[in-house]
């Protein structure tokens, strides 16, 4: 009898009982390991894990509702991707998809090299936004990041 894609199958019984040959079941083993490397598509797969772990992380917001109490920050503040953030960026239809938690907001497309410095880099001031944001949209897209929890102003870095 013929199991998955011509290899051959045995009764599982006979696993545990006189008779089982390991070296036969180690090669019928290793003949599904590579038809599966050969034939799986990965892709789908790893982007639904990395969906799952990201959005079951809870955001750690500490220092969140005292900063909605600070001044706005301008051109010249200086700021810092909060510790151990988890997110995901994504293109969508509608621009950049930024997912962190249960949280999903979008941000114009052309603010992709701004978001992904803000977010992965070292402590920055805001006019060193790299991409083609002129300095009121660096200073609006930094002001959301700071409220929604993602950056935090350098004197309030975590540490």
């Amino acid at each position: 009898m013929s199991g998955i894609a011509g290899v051959p199958s045995e009764p599982a019984d006979r696993i545990a009982n006189e008779g089982f040959n390991a070296s036969e079941a180690s090669t019928t083993f290793r003949a599904l390991v590579d038809m599966f490397a050969r034939e799986v598509r990965l892709a789908p797969i790893l982007e639904r894990m990395t969906e799952e772990f990201v959005t079951s992380r809870r955001p750690a917001l500490q220092g969140c509702l005292q900063e909605e109490l600070k001044s706005e920050p301008g051109i010249e503040s200086r700021v810092v991707p909060r510790p151990d953030l988890v997110y995901l960026l994504r293109e969508g239809k509608d621009g950049l998809v930024l997912v962190f938690g249960a949280t999903e907001i979008t941000l114009p497309a052309f603010a992709r090299d701004a978001v992904r410095f803000a977010l992965a880099g070292p402590p920055f001031v805001v006019r060193d936004l790299p991409g083609q944001v002129d300095d009121a949209g660096k200073v609006v897209l930094v002001r959301r990041l700071l409220r929604e929890g993602l950056l935090l102003r350098q004197d309030e870095a975590l540490e």
